[in-house]
């Protein structure tokens, strides 16, 4: 009996720990070890800690893609005893529901699947709050020599007035960078490694972190790495040294003791040189809106690196100038003007002579036929009921002929930009639903796709079970709940594939000749150049069509795309279409803005794009495909004149940090606050690649309230602009392309217009 009782206490001891679920522990980390920028891309990394019992079910992530964007990522989870699982994926910023509070969760686990499985709602799980700097510091990044980075810490006070952070990151391993968002915030990258160390994917995203403004200093030469291509020094063999005066008086500042040595290295084409007294020691060459650095001497030299004039010696060879400031994400372009059009699906249209003869045939129903019937019959008693029961027939079936195409099949209007790239094409789109039945939507996402719901009723979403929600599984975006008749969006990017447009042109003295020949898998429409402001058009081409072209352009060269104007104003039926093509070019400009080149745009309507719906639909599409151009041939013998149009204009206010290109190379007038402004104005690169002799530079302000300064380079001193500046002497105030002035704004300038200066720049090709 003792024993029996025995075990009957000891089942029931065991009956818990055997029904007893596993308990799952996440930690939520941001940023790259921890750091990031407000409101720039960021990393998330989950880490799922499991106890000793297994699990399996999914985890569905909750972030916001911005304050429009959400959608639940399903993750498949089957953890054995004591398994540690890491999960990394990205977001487009730091959620600003976490800032004041840190304990929010955008994680829910459910043991099972998320549709029918039974939701954990005990788990352990932390938010570990980044170092966020502002959206203006320069973040100087050191992979990953510590030493470097504790003796570059002198850069904040050489840089007072600037918010300055030098930060030690490990080896760039595959691991540690994975997207070219894993250091989006950083704004100059010191390689310490070898070279030889970092994979080509690791390349590949510094490559693309350059061409959007990234600066990279490295001490090697690259001639044999996947950056051999941007190359800017090229060692020759031996050594030298400079002396630690010579070192003393090019930094000004820093005191040098011991002598610098040096590689012997020969500057490569296009490369700008920093030189000490004739000798080379650094060389920088332009990558997109970025630029590698390369120097002549050891980073990682212990010598060199204890000496006080180390971090002086370095300001001498990055751009501490925060050219690119606030900028809007690709997708918050979709989201604030691509989609509130995509979503504006037309009304029922009827013909009016099929109404007319609705209406005719109603009339001579209910009026002779039913009378004469009913009085042949002696039956015209009922005609209380079936009068109105007539009318009421007449009228659904009016509502199914002209609905007819929405009761029959779901709708769907989509919007896309395609940038045709070099090795990826990536489209940008977003696809509005029009339901014709309540119930669940999926579509089919092709490899590489990403895929958010446009949904503000998607915020705060806490249980997935109940109500109407989405979810990306695998290669499915999911909708659920959906109601009758209800419009639900999706935004996504991704990888596609749909060939090239091969170009052969010459641009002689502003005539533009040679060839276009469609080179696409589609046909295309409204063929256009792309040149600053302008559109020159081309025409309509057919798959595998050839086209000469021999058209003037108006501002003589080639300029990089400038922002179009757009109408703001609430579309109407007659002005729909050409707000959509407006929309979609103001989202292309968006795409090409860090390529600074010249492009060529069309049109097409059948393109299979990044999500399908896995049932039918009657689709209607609108695609731009945009192509930048980097290879026309350019011959000049006459003079040229380049006005603000030929600038790639930036400016930021001294106190509220800046907004990157805010204004449009065809504005002519803004509001400004009061305050300092620093303005670039920039040639783009082929410009300055193209050996020009320039002869005058004009400055011209109009406004009593705005009073300009220019930099002089030689003197390196800001000097008064008067109301109309000319001068002859352009290399005074000309640098790698660059000019840079100081407005100052008195009080009112945000109280009326402000016409911006003009600036016009004169010269001629070099013989």
């Amino acid at each position: 009996m003792k024993k029996m009782m025995t075990c009957i206490i000891l089942l029931i001891c065991l009956i818990p720990s055997l029904n007893a679920a596993a308990e799952v522990s996440i930690t939520a980390e941001y940023g790259l070890q921890g750091q990031g920028k407000f409101d720039r891309p960021i990393a998330v990394t989950l880490t799922l800690q499991n106890d000793e019992t297994p699990f399996e079910g999914e985890l569905v992530t909750t972030y916001p893609a911005n304050y429009m964007l959400q959608t639940g990522q399903v993750i498949p989870l089957k953890l054995a005893p004591h398994e540690k699982l890491i999960k990394q994926f990205y977001m487009g910023s730091y959620p600003y529901e976490l800032y004041s509070d840190n304990e929010k969760r955008f994680v829910q686990l459910y043991e099972g699947s998320v549709e029918n499985g039974k939701k954990v709602e005990h788990f352990q799980f932390e938010n570990r709050k980044p170092n966020l700097f502002e959206y203006e510091t320069h973040v100087v990044g050191v992979f990953s020599y510590p030493q470097v980075a504790q003796a570059l810490q002198k850069l904040r006070t050489i840089e007072k007035g600037r918010l300055l952070e030098v930060e030690t990151y490990p080896l760039m391993t595959a691991d540690l960078v994975t997207d070219i968002r894993s250091i989006d915030f950083i704004n100059t990258i010191v390689l310490t490694d070898p070279l030889k160390m970092i994979e080509q994917d690791q390349f590949d995203i510094l490559i693309e972190w350059m061409k959007q403004g990234g600066q990279l200093v490295v001490q090697e030469d690259v001639t044999f790495t996947p950056l051999a291509s941007y190359a800017a020094l090229q060692a020759t063999g031996g050594t030298s040294e400079i002396s630690p005066t010579q070192l003393t008086d090019f930094t000004g500042e820093g005191k040098f003791t011991n002598p610098m040595s040096i590689r012997t290295s020969e500057l490569m084409p296009k490369a700008q040189a920093i030189e000490v007294n004739g000798q080379l020691i650094a060389a920088k060459q332009k990558v997109g809106s970025g630029m590698l650095i390369q120097t002549a001497f050891s980073l990682t030299d212990s010598t060199l690196i204890e000496i006080d004039g180390f971090a002086n010696l370095f300001a001498k060879l990055i751009d501490f100038q925060n050219k690119e400031m606030y900028k809007s994400s690709i997708d918050d372009e979709i989201v604030n003007q691509v989609v509130p059009v995509n979503e504006l699906f037309p009304a029922f249209q009827f013909s009016t002579w099929i109404i007319i003869s609705v209406f005719a045939l109603y009339i001579l129903i209910i009026s002779p036929v039913i009378y004469f019937l009913l009085k042949r019959k002696d039956k015209r008693e009922h005609a209380w009921w079936i009068i109105p029961t007539i009318s009421i027939v007449f009228s659904i079936m009016l509502f199914l002929v002209g609905a007819r195409d929405r009761l029959a099949q779901p709708q769907i209007q989509q919007s896309a930009v395609i940038k045709i790239g070099n090795e990826i094409d990536q489209q940008y789109f977003t696809q509005s639903l029009l339901t014709n039945k309540r119930g669940d939507y999926t579509f089919e996402l092709a490899n590489g796709i990403e895929a958010t719901a446009y949904n503000s009723r998607m915020s705060n979403r806490t249980d997935f079970q109940k109500g109407q929600w989405s979810y990306v599984k695998q290669n499915e975006f999911v909708m659920k709940n959906v109601a009758y008749w209800d419009v639900e969006t999706i935004v996504g990017k991704g990888p596609i594939e749909v060939g090239q447009f091969k170009l052969n042109m010459t641009n002689d003295n502003g005539i533009l000749t040679g060839t276009i020949t469609n080179e696409l898998q589609i046909d295309v429409t409204d063929v256009q150049l792309w040149t600053g402001t302008n559109f020159i058009s081309i025409g309509n081409l057919k798959q595998g069509e050839k086209r000469k072209i021999e058209e003037k352009v108006p501002t003589t060269l080639l300029l990089p795309v400038a922002q179009p104007i757009m109408d703001y104003t609430a579309p109407t039926p007659e002005t729909i279409d050409k707000v959509w093509k407006d929309r979609l070019n103001a989202l292309a400009y968006s795409t090409l803005s860090t390529e600074d080149a010249p492009a060529i745009i069309a049109r097409a309507n059948n393109v299979p794009l990044g999500a399908k719906l896995s049932q039918k639909a009657q689709v209607t599409s609108n695609v731009l495909i945009v192509q930048p151009i980097h290879d026309v041939l350019t011959n000049l013998s006459d003079e040229i004149t380049l006005t603000n149009e030929a600038f790639n204009m930036s400016y930021s206010e001294t106190l509220y940090g800046g907004i990157k290109e805010q204004f449009n190379s065809s504005m002519q007038d803004v509001y400004l606050a009061p305050g300092t402004y620093d303005v670039s104005y920039r040639l783009s690169l082929p410009i300055q690649n193209m050996a020009m002799d320039w002869s005058s530079l004009h400055y011209k302000t109009e406004h009593p309230i705005m009073r300009a300064t220019i930099y002089n380079v030689e003197t390196e001193q800001f000097e008064p602009v008067n109301t109309n500046f000319s001068t002859e002497n352009v290399q005074s105030y000309l640098n790698d392309g660059e000019i840079i002035v100081q407005w100052e704004v008195s009080e009112g300038g945000n109280l009326e217009l402000l016409n911006l200066p003009e600036i016009t720049l004169k010269g001629g090709r070099q013989q």
